[in-house]
């Protein structure tokens, strides 16, 4: 009876903690307990990359920034958003060699939003620092959009970093403007709306993926890289039809695999 009778208070006590962690699920202790149950995931992966979410801190911005007066502000990434960026970013992490993320990539800066020079950008990158900003599916922050928006931003960095075919790049290019003017360009996208899967078979037949890429060159090899690492095959497909293509995918291809990606 002794033994029935501790049976059961078992099973009483298994459903009240069952119970209360299903009542508390929404509470903001296990949404800080998931935020660094995350944090430690990543950090055990990519111990030094830093991943920054105090908007308040003096170094949130880079310096670079605040002295040309690019006017950045930011707002913070919701505990849940948070959580949920991370294992997007540990899934698609995991694609890069652990060198070249170390040579490459030191800090992910995350947010709700970014202004700069006025304008709401979705990410950014400067120095070995990526900016990834996200407010919610519901907000049109998909996983898809966060997943093309890491490979976007981070090939930035490699292109800077490492030997890109520049030169063969520039060649199946119309002509475009560089320095100031490119900028100009970009900003003048970005409140266009010339965002993913904006393109016309025009865009596609000059080798362009999408319009924004015709903003400057590095955001032509953006869209390519973020649609060769998260695309699932549609540049392939894409470089079928038209020649430009076929010969820019060959480009970073060869560039990534240079890199160490298994692509």
């Amino acid at each position: 009876m002794v033994k029935i009778t501790l049976k059961y208070k078992y099973i009483i006590l298994t459903v009240a903690v069952l119970l209360i962690g299903t009542l508390t699920a929404d509470l903001p202790f296990s949404s800080v307990w998931k935020k660094e149950s995350a944090q430690v995931s990543f950090n055990e992966t990519w111990p030094w990359i830093e991943i920054v979410t105090d908007v308040g801190r003096p170094d949130y911005f880079p310096d670079q920034w605040l002295e040309f007066g690019v006017k950045p502000s930011a707002e913070p990434v919701s505990s849940e958003e948070y959580e949920r960026v991370i294992l997007i970013l540990m899934a698609e992490l995991g694609k890069y060699p652990n060198s070249l993320l170390k040579n490459n990539l030191q800090q992910i800066v995350l947010g709700s939003s970014l202004t700069i020079y006025n304008i709401e950008y979705g990410a950014t990158n400067i120095d070995n620092r990526i900016y990834i900003t996200s407010r919610g599916k519901q907000s049109g922050f998909s996983d898809k959009y966060l997943r093309k928006t890491l490979h976007h931003e981070l090939s930035s960095i490699l292109i800077r970093n490492n030997k890109f075919p520049f030169d063969a790049w520039k060649n199946l290019l119309p002509k475009m403007p560089n320095g100031q003017e490119s900028l100009i360009r970009e900003v003048s996208a970005i409140k266009k709306g010339w965002k993913e899967n904006n393109f016309t078979e025009s865009d596609l037949a000059n080798g362009f993926v999408s319009k924004y890429g015709r903003s400057s060159i590095e955001n032509d090899i953006n869209t390519y890289a973020e649609n060769l690492m998260a695309g699932n095959g549609w540049l392939d497909s894409q470089a079928d039809s038209y020649p430009i293509i076929k010969r820019k995918l060959f480009l970073i291809k060869e560039f990534y695999r240079g890199l160490g990606v298994k692509i």
